[in-house]
């Protein structure tokens, strides 16, 4: 019965998926939508790809140094929230020490909080080390708020990885560090794979960190761009095929991520435990 209602569920958020995904790439394909007179399957709206586009009262810049942005930004945070999480993950499950308890409750205290209840704080932290409007204080926020979930997923697959394993890499002449990473890391490969695209989906759909404090549009990614190309509440309304269109890539490259990191994911677990 269980097994049914997974099919059942992952049926339909494949069909869910699949008419959403259908939609944008309907509307990306025609202009005037929802208008009479509209022009049916025209690669008009892409034209924001290669140059700046005329919308309404507004003008949309090519979207190219955006998308870049975007994925220079998504690679370092999920770089650098890697590290972060292994290394603290790996201390906490391997050390035992005064307050690990405490330690570890005050992980699920710091996740609790939503950004946007940090929003004043973190802009007096930004504004005291000279960090607002630069693209290092927004990617040192993201990194600092990702972490604790980050580093508590992890330390469940640290303490899975027997201790045997790790003190035969030390027998055979690793020293700790060469038995992390080439022992006890390919043990938790599923972890890191879990935790690289939660944090990679997560820092690519970005937007409130830069709304709130980054205003240099050299630094803007492509939820700025999509903001922006919907145009302001008082002006004469923006072009929905234009917006499918920025929607359509800026979707894309992460579902193709996801479903490349999941398909390498489950044909690994499919050959089980070959290393060990």
């Amino acid at each position: 019965m269980q097994s049914q209602a997974r099919k059942r569920l992952v049926i339909y958020i494949v069909m869910s998926f699949s008419i959403a995904v259908f939609i944008i790439l309907y509307l990306s394909l025609i202009t005037n939508a929802f208008q009479k007179g509209g022009n049916p399957f025209t690669l008009e709206n892409f034209k924001f790809l290669k140059e700046s586009v005329r919308v309404k009262t507004y003008t949309i810049d090519p979207i190219g140094s955006y998308f870049v942005n975007t994925v220079a930004f998504a690679v370092i945070v999920t770089a650098l929230q890697l590290i972060v999480s292994l290394t603290a993950a790996y201390s906490i499950s391997r050390l035992n020490f005064k307050g690990k308890k405490v330690f570890l409750n005050s992980l699920f205290v710091l996740d609790a909080f939503p950004a946007v209840s940090l929003l004043i704080s973190i802009y007096y932290v930004l504004s005291f080390l000279g960090l607002i409007d630069t693209i290092y204080g927004a990617i040192i926020v993201k990194v600092a708020l990702g972490a604790p979930m980050s580093v508590y997923m992890l330390k469940g697959f640290f303490d899975d990885v027997p201790w045997d394993v790790e003190w035969s890499a030390l027998v055979d002449g690793c020293t700790r560090f060469e038995s992390f990473r080439k022992v006890v890391l390919s043990y938790v490969k599923p972890g890191i794979a879990s935790v690289a695209t939660l944090t990679f989906i997560s820092a690519w759909s970005e937007y409130i960190i830069f709304v709130t404090y980054v205003y240099d549009k050299r630094f803007h990614t492509m939820s700025m761009y999509l903001k922006g190309a919907m145009g302001e509440v008082n002006q004469s309304g923006s072009d929905t095929g234009v917006i499918a269109a920025i929607a359509l890539v800026y979707v894309v490259p992460v579902v193709i991520y996801f479903i490349v990191t999941q398909f390498s994911l489950m044909k690994k677990n499919a050959g089980g435990s070959k290393h060990v």
